[in-house]
């Protein structure tokens, strides 16, 4: 069985204009995390807790000025990096990801 990828959710993006919340959290998803995603301006929250998501966290989501959460954090995540300083910038009012990706802004609560 192929596993899910969120890749491939960036084929989409363009019919989600107005989404303010996307959850995919604990869905098995794989891959990187989409740079069309930054195209979503309306969204408040992004959660892809607990999936298995590689590579870095896109600049592009420093482009979501209405974001108000993001979670990263998962026991399966292999994030790299670092948290781009555009997302330290915004006005969040949470932003989770785990120990091992360095940020300068991220509450203490990291797994």
């Amino acid at each position: 069985m192929v596993p899910n990828q969120i890749t491939h959710c960036s084929l989409h993006v363009t019919y989600l204009p107005f989404t303010d919340q996307i959850d995919l959290g604990n869905s098995n998803m794989g891959g990187t995390i989409p740079t069309e995603l930054g195209q979503l301006t309306e969204l408040l929250a992004l959660f892809l807790v607990g999936n298995r998501i590689q590579g870095t966290i896109p600049t592009e989501l420093a482009l979501l000025h209405k974001m108000l959460y993001l979670d990263l954090r998962g026991f399966n995540q292999e994030l790299t990096g670092s948290v781009p300083d555009g997302i330290c910038e915004l006005n969040l009012l949470g932003i989770f990801v785990e120990k091992d990706v360095q940020c300068s802004c991220c509450f203490e609560y990291r797994y």
